[in-house]
């Protein structure tokens, strides 16, 4: 993933990538079965390459990248090959950027960001706080006036001018490092990319551009963002964008550049390798003597192989057992081959890094239900929290991840930086949960012709009504276990479960086609990733699908204005800001009382590799689980296991 794409993809396309098999747990994958174990060796060939030299390290992956242009197809895949290409500009690391390319961070306490009062007139170009859109500044607008941190002190546009806030962020580039061509990777080159990434014939969304007022070089080595006002970014840490050699590709058409070989098959970078050759699905580099670290004998490898195994991925542990491959990348470990992998580390045959990751499995509720045949049953709150404290979620990750994974206790990942510690989603009790149903009036009635619990009392429910839903999921084999194991949790406190398993091109069409994103669902297994920035508008009113919002993200229905107000905040404020710490420990409460979705685990990221191969260190929010290749080595005894 190129540095800016986590915002260049909708929300949408976003989900259905993530649930469809464009993750650890493909769509289909199968177990990998009868897996021989004889000793490893490192003389092996793969059948469509030269002979490997022992300084090699053999990398392989599922899917063959469509291109490695920063601006075309993003694919995971394309995600980690990019890592031995450009280190950097930053990682992503724990949810907190780090610098790579860069010297630092830029932060408000160095003084390279600054908030500033701008005036803005009518005609000028801002941010709507409504639609979170750019727009443009006239009569009966809304905006938020400087200082303003939260959707309380909005107003609206009466003439004349107002004062807006307006961020500016600076960026100083490491001098010395240079292209492996030799030429300096300058300020020029990222304001050459940006330059490319805005253009029209540039197919990237724009939404970083789009909310861009100037992006210019300062000096040789630093260039400054200034967003439009009103758009104080949590994000500002990363408007850096990633340098393009504009000493090779500035005489080049931009949209020409998406198929060009120089820029698609063989970009030259700043990174540990430079490509020596593309075919015959794999990817040959060798060491970049001019990498700038170089001198800490870095990369340890001479050459690096990234090898395709393609869709039949259930030999991949077995090719790393006959030394085929030294690392397997997380597409290429499905769900049902965890039970094979923790029994060949345990016999000394391979290793592996994991770690809980930012992609989070989750159970929605449809709050307020529209064109649905089934009840109303989840619009109270108390029968939502009940059906939560009915789902063991520390069992599904015990027996579905064979325990790696994690229980989050907010919507966002355990590892997130704002997580509040005070803050917790209904704890497995079954007991209490069957106590709160009877309060809140599904009784179960003592009459033989009568299964389960029915509505007696229940608000906006008819008398009688079952408590019965349809639970809607992808195709999956995960999806499978996840909701299979609920039905039975929740079979336990007399709530009947209907399995309903779709495509997921289908069941998350846009509104008002797909039944989730429609809103004609009553529940749904799916999952959602988390970057930096807490996805509120996960949960926020203004992204309720309907005619008006066709590609809004909050299918629950879930509306709740206390949360509309924190999430606007956490939205439009700096991260670092002691309102946006306290507005996300709001949406952190909010969501924990009213239950309009219950996070069921953190999908775990995971790396294999042969017990010789040292340094593989698996991050939750990385682009790439080997977001650190450079690093890795051959040793006697790594020890990496977790």
């Amino acid at each position: 993933m190129n540095s800016k794409s986590r915002r260049w993809i909708p929300a949408v396309l976003v989900i259905a990538g993530i649930v469809s098999g464009c993750n650890l747990f493909a769509a289909g994958e199968e177990t990998i079965e009868g897996i021989q174990t004889p000793e490893p060796t490192r003389t092996t060939v793969p059948a469509t390459s030269t002979p490997i030299p022992p300084e090699t390290l053999i990398i392989c992956l599922q899917d063959e990248p469509e291109s490695l242009y920063l601006y075309g197809a993003s694919s995971r895949s394309a995600d980690t090959v990019l890592q031995a290409i450009y280190d950097g500009p930053y990682d992503l690391l724990d949810y907190a950027f780090e610098p790579v390319l860069l010297k630092d961070v830029p932060d408000l306490a160095s003084g390279s960001v600054q908030v500033n009062q701008v005036t803005v007139q009518s005609g000028e170009r801002y941010l709507n706080p409504e639609t979170m859109l750019p727009d443009t500044f006239k009569y009966g607008k809304p905006f938020w006036p400087a200082g303003c941190s939260s959707p309380l002190c909005q107003q609206n546009f009466v003439g004349g001018e107002a004062q807006m806030d307006q961020v500016e962020a600076s960026f100083s580039i490491k001098e010395g490092i240079l292209w492996s061509d030799g030429a300096p990777v300058t300020a020029a080159d990222s304001v050459f990319s940006y330059d490319l990434d805005r253009h029209i014939d540039t197919p990237s969304s724009k939404f970083v551009a789009d909310r861009t007022q100037t992006y210019e070089a300062v000096s040789d080595f630093e260039v400054r963002w200034v967003g439009i006002p009103g758009f104080v970014d949590p994000d500002y840490a990363s408007n850096f964008w990633s340098p393009l050699p504009e000493h090779l590709l500035g005489e080049m058409e931009p949209g020409s550049l998406i198929g060009s070989p120089e820029a698609s098959r063989s970009p030259v970078g700043w990174g540990p390798y430079v490509i020596e050759s593309w075919e015959n699905q794999q990817i040959i580099m060798n060491s970049n003597p001019l990498y700038y670290r170089a001198g800490e004998g870095l990369p340890a490898f001479d050459r690096l192989v990234f090898r395709f195994l393609g869709e039949d991925s259930d030999s991949a542990l077995q090719q790393l057992v006959t030394g085929e491959c030294d690392v397997l990348d997380e597409s290429l470990i499905p769900t049902g081959s965890i039970e094979t992998m923790l029994d060949l580390q345990e016999q000394g045959v391979l290793d592996f890094s994991w770690a809980a990751g930012s992609v989070i499995e989750r159970l929605d509720f449809n709050t307020s239900p529209i064109n649905s045949s089934e009840a109303r049953i989840f619009e109270d709150s108390r029968t939502r929290e009940a059906a939560a404290a009915c789902i063991d979620r520390e069992g599904l990750v015990q027996t579905i991840l064979k325990g790696l994974g994690a229980v989050p206790d907010t919507y966002l990942p355990t590892g997130h930086p704002l997580v509040d510690p005070e803050v917790s989603y209904p704890a497995y009790d079954p007991e209490a949960a069957r106590e709160l149903l009877d309060q809140t009036g599904w009784l179960e009635l003592e009459e033989d012709a009568v299964e389960g619990r029915v509505a007696q009392g229940v608000w906006n429910v008819s008398g009688g009504t079952p408590l019965s839903f349809t639970l809607e999921s992808v195709d999956g084999e995960l999806q499978h276990q996840v909701v299979d194991q609920i039905v039975e949790d929740l079979a336990a406190c007399g709530i009947e479960v209907n399995p309903s398993f779709t495509d997921s091109s289908s069941l998350f069409a846009a509104w008002p086609d797909g039944s989730v994103f429609s809103r004609s669902f009553s529940a749904v297994v799916w999952a959602w990733p988390v970057f930096s920035s807490p996805p509120c508008e996960m949960y926020e009113s203004g992204q309720i699908p309907s005619d008006t919002s066709r590609y809004g993200i909050n299918a629950s229905g879930f509306s709740n204005t206390p949360f509309d107000q924190a999430c606007g905040t956490v939205q439009l404020t700096l991260s670092d800001s002691p309102e946006a710490v306290e507005a996300a420990a709001e949406t952190q409460r909010i969501l924990a009382d009213e239950v309009p979705g219950l996070p069921l685990f953190e999908r775990p990221r995971i790396a294999a590799y042969a017990p010789d191969v040292c340094g593989v260190d698996v991050n939750p929010s990385a682009f790439s689980v080997l977001w650190n290749l450079e690093v890795l080595a051959r040793g006697d005894d790594c020890g990496q296991a977790e």
